[in-house]
């Protein structure tokens, strides 16, 4: 049995008591799956307390183990992370076989009724816990496919204590075959229990940015050779600062027709915003979305939407752009294709009725355009869009900026040109 579910698993199976409860029915103790070229307890990817199976007898003739029924009690799922090796983790070594008939095939009803997970780092040989999260579970056969099963899990614990916030709740399907899923996740607050979960180079950055939000919905798909494979995300009331967008777009400051750059990080607060992941293509939109620029005692809010699009494979993937330091956003839009609309609506560069001058800061390029097309005192909205098209012959291809002025008010005087225009509108 250890050695048809190490190849089934595609990884070493060991099971420390077997004790036959009738003719046909197994009960086991303290199953451990480990992975293979991961030495201790980092090797350990999962663990049984206690398993029983029925089988049919009749499939030991024709050597595959078929599975009639099964019952696991304190299933414990451990996934490492090498710290000097960020997207390394035990889980990744399985390769279980894909082959169909012979080894062990599916039990028709399984019943799961508590699972733990365990996120920890391999830091010099040492394990360090990052979160350990505890559900109950509900997992049972579907009927008509026997390959897939129906789970859901409620989180019970972290850490050994009620969660903190809302409790994660999550619902799918597991195909048994392929060791596919396909998981739906409840709304809840981002927090310790989902940031935890991320892998380091991902969960340093959310760190650094401060970011907490509420997830309204999430759908994730994923296998063991590519553990995210899709994901469709949304999310509401979300906030972070990120220097990496400050230094990867470059803000202006329009001091009358002057522009000067500022420096800082760049906090956003989103009232909805959508993450799709396909492969290493990306794409986000942001809705009622503010850009604060500017020191903490001087904060300057910009109202704005927009969307990105972007094909990271260029750059490695997501696990090899989102890292932690500051240049990470800069990096990737060097190397890959992309498309950056933004819209800011409403801006108002006109004196205040005491004669002081509004601050107004916006993308620097954007800001240089307007200062180059004479306009000043004015009023509009603004369409910029960032597009970079695929590299040619491993070139990377240059960045295009094109906008659009909806001028709704002001004075327009281009260099040069002795006249000036006064409340000039609708100005394209």
């Amino acid at each position: 049995m250890e050695s048809q579910l190490s190849e089934r698993l595609g990884g070493d199976v060991t099971i420390g008591e077997v004790a036959w409860d009738g003719w046909n029915r197994v009960k086991a103790t303290d199953l451990t799956l480990r992975a293979r070229g991961w030495d201790g307890e980092a090797g350990r990817v999962a663990s049984i307390r206690r398993a029983e199976i029925v089988f049919a007898p009749t499939s030991l003739l024709t050597g595959s183990l078929e599975l009639v029924d099964m019952e696991i009690d304190g299933l414990s799922v451990s996934i490492v992370e090498r710290t000097d090796q960020p997207g390394s983790f035990n889980l990744l070594a399985l390769t279980p076989a894909q082959k169909s008939g012979g080894g062990v095939r599916q039990p028709r009803n399984a019943l799961l009724r508590d699972i733990r997970i365990e996120r920890s780092m391999l830091d010099g040989g040492v394990l360090k816990p990052v979160v350990t999260l505890a559900f109950a579970a509900d997992f049972a056969h579907l009927p008509d496919d026997p390959s897939l099963y129906r789970f859901t899990l409620l989180q019970t614990e972290q850490d050994g204590a009620p969660p903190a916030g809302d409790p994660i709740r999550v619902g799918g399907t597991w195909n048994e075959r392929t060791l596919s899923y396909e998981a739906t996740l409840e709304p809840m607050d981002v927090g310790p229990s989902i940031l935890g979960m991320l892998p380091v180079t991902a969960r340093e950055w959310a760190r650094r940015a401060g970011i907490v939000g509420r997830i309204e919905r999430a759908t994730v798909t994923g296998s063991p050779d590519r553990p995210v494979r899709a994901a469709d995300v949304s999310l509401r009331e979300v906030r972070l600062r990120d220097r990496s967008a400050a230094r990867a777009l470059g803000w202006g400051r329009i001091d009358g027709t002057e522009v000067r750059r500022i420096d800082g990080d760049v906090g956003v607060s989103i009232g909805e915003a959508n993450l799709k992941l396909a492969g290493s293509e990306v794409e986000v939109r942001a809705m009622r979305a503010v850009v604060t620029t500017g020191a903490a005692q001087d904060l300057l809010e910009i109202p704005v939407e927009g969307s990105l699009r972007a094909d990271l494979a260029p750059a490695g993937g997501v696990p090899a752009t989102l890292d932690a330091g500051d240049e990470w956003l800069a990096r990737a839009l060097s190397l890959t294709p992309f498309r950056l609309a933004v819209r800011i609506p409403d801006v108002d560069t006109r004196p205040l009725p005491d004669g002081r001058m509004r601050r107004v800061e916006l993308p620097i390029d954007v800001a240089d355009a307007l200062g180059k097309l004479g306009l000043s005192s004015w009023r509009a909205n603004l369409d910029v869009t960032v597009e970079r098209t695929a590299a040619v012959a491993g070139t990377p291809s240059p960045v295009r900026l094109q906008g659009t002025v909806d001028v709704l008010g002001g004075r327009f005087q281009p260099a040069g040109v002795p006249v000036a225009l006064t409340e000039v509108a609708g100005g394209r």
